[in-house]
Formats: C-alpha cells, sequence, structure tokens
C-alpha cells in the first residue's frame, strides 16, 4: 500500500515539473516604445540609438488576435533565411554542372578536330603506297599495311561518331540546365523582393481603438492612427489588434 502511495506521488511530482519547465521555457522578446522629435510613438523590436526607450513588460500574444506566437516568426525568418540559403546553393550547383558541359563540349570538338587530322595523315599514307610490288611478300607486306591504316581510320571515325553524340547530349542537357537556372535566379529575386518589402511595412495604430492596419488600408493615415509599429508583433505586444478590413 506504502509502495503504490509512494509511486502515485512520484508520477504527479514528474508530470508538475514537466509542466513547470514547458511553461518557463516559453520566451518573449522586448518590444521597446519611444517618442520621436514630432511627437510620434514607435513600437519596435530594436531600440533606436540615439532615443531613450522604454522597456514594456513581456505579455503573451493573444490567441485571439489570431496572431502567432514569437517562436513562430522566428521560424519563418528562419525559414526564409534557409530557402535564400538553399537557392543559392542550388543556382552554384547548377552553375558547376553548366560549366562542366561547357567543357566537355570544347573538349569533343577538339578530339574531332585531331581524330580528323589523323585521317587525312593516314589516308595520304594510303596514297603513297606503291601500286605495283618486285615479289608477293612485298605485296604481302603493303596489303597488311593498307588493311591497318584503313582499321585506324575507322577506329578514328567511330571516335569522332561518339564525340558527335556526347556533343549533342551536353547541349540537351545544357538547354534544361540554363532553364533551370532561370527559373532559380526568379525565384532568388522574388525572395529578395519579399525580404526587402516585409522589412520595408511600417504599420500604424489607432491610439482611440487601439487597432493596427498595414500600409494600403482605408484607415492607414486616419487622424488618430499616430502609433508606428515595425513589426505585427510589436503592435500585438503592445495591446493592439489587427484591423479587419486589411488583415495585416
Amino acid at each position: 500500500m506504502i509502495k503504490i502511495r509512494l509511486k502515485y506521488f512520484f508520477i504527479c511530482f514528474i508530470i508538475m515539473l514537466w509542466s513547470v519547465l514547458c511553461f518557463s521555457s516559453v520566451g518573449h522578446s522586448e518590444i521597446y516604445k519611444w517618442t520621436d522629435e514630432n511627437g510620434t510613438v514607435h513600437y519596435s523590436n530594436v531600440p533606436p540609438a540615439d532615443q531613450e526607450v522604454e522597456t514594456l513588460q513581456e505579455r503573451p500574444i493573444n490567441k485571439a488576435d489570431g496572431s502567432p506566437p514569437a517562436s513562430q516568426s522566428e521560424t519563418s525568418s528562419s525559414n526564409d533565411s534557409y530557402s535564400a540559403y538553399d537557392i543559392k546553393n542550388q543556382i552554384r550547383s547548377v552553375e558547376a554542372k553548366i560549366k562542366k558541359c561547357e567543357t566537355e563540349i570544347v573538349d569533343c570538338e577538339s578530339d574531332i578536330e585531331k581524330y580528323k587530322q589523323k585521317i587525312e595523315e593516314l589516308k595520304k599514307k594510303q596514297w603513297d603506297l606503291p601500286s605495283h610490288y618486285k615479289s608477293h611478300e612485298e605485296g604481302e607486306y603493303y596489303y597488311r599495311l593498307k588493311k591497318g591504316y584503313e582499321e585506324s581510320i575507322e577506329r578514328y571515325e567511330s571516335y569522332i561518331k561518339d564525340r558527335k553524340q556526347q556533343i549533342k547530349e551536353n547541349k540537351l542537357a545544357l538547354m534544361d540546365l540554363e532553364d533551370e537556372l532561370k527559373k532559380l535566379q526568379r525565384q532568388e529575386t522574388a525572395i529578395t523582393a519579399e525580404k526587402k518589402s516585409s522589412q520595408a511595412i511600417v504599420y500604424h495604430g489607432n491610439i482611440k481603438t487601439h487597432v493596427f492596419h498595414q500600409p494600403g488600408c482605408q484607415h492607414y493615415h486616419c487622424k488618430d492612427c499616430i502609433v508606428k509599429f515595425s513589426s505585427r508583433e510589436a503592435a500585438i505586444r503592445a495591446g493592439y489588434r489587427p484591423c479587419e478590413i486589411c488583415n495585416p
């Protein structure tokens, strides 16, 4: 009976300890508040260098506002960075493959010219062979020599055929790689533009309704929208909720 109770208390203790560790592991980034020389209030995750700032009390994000927790925002930013890094690596890989194909094409073309020159030399030697022989043995010797020239010519012609096939395959692969490279470069440009666009967004908050708006919203420049936020998270942590019209 005592052993059962001890086992029960031990399990409860483990569950309580696990719960405390889970809740204590949830961190919140600090939000800084300051007022510029024009009297405009700003909220941001990054404090300005030349302003006195007020560090707001850490507040968990209200899930009813539909906002992601800080960990999700950090994960999203990390994923964006990973995507850009991954695409850069893919571009480097494709560029290396393109360079390899181009090098193989040049090498094959060089081999073809070399083999053609060999064939011309062998044909010239064939023409220089005598047509009349002094003896049967001499005739046999020149016959074998001529046969060797013909076999060498056939072998070099086979090499040329193989090199031409390699050039054809490399050119087809080169076309596919160039298309892939253009696609990756477009993706890289889009990610860069999206990153610059997201960094440039400044949200305006209404000091009366405590609603914040994104650029383009009809209420973005309202007379009471004088508070500025550098991020959506900063606005929500300051106690503002997203506009239901522009859905920032």
